[in-house]
């Protein structure tokens, strides 16, 4: 390996003060937005396991009336 293929302590050293503070400066925009973002995805994820509750409850009721209905119709 050549000599200027070695990056030197002082430029690993600046760049990895820079990839820290950009790590620093993203994390604290994450965690200003991850507050209202989770709050947000939380009402989502209610609101659709609500539907989804709801449309499996039917299912199941339709399911099973059906299921009855072919019982009834066998005997």
């Amino acid at each position: 390996m050549k000599k200027e293929e070695i990056p030197s302590m002082m430029e690993l050293q600046i760049s990895w003060q820079f990839m820290q503070s950009v790590k620093r400066r993203i994390l604290f925009c994450s965690l200003q937005m991850s507050i209202s973002k989770a709050f947000s995805l939380a009402v989502f994820f209610c609101i659709i396991n609500y539907i989804g509750l709801h449309i499996y409850n039917f299912f199941l009721h339709y399911m099973s009336l059906v299921c009855f209905e072919t019982l009834v119709f066998m005997i």
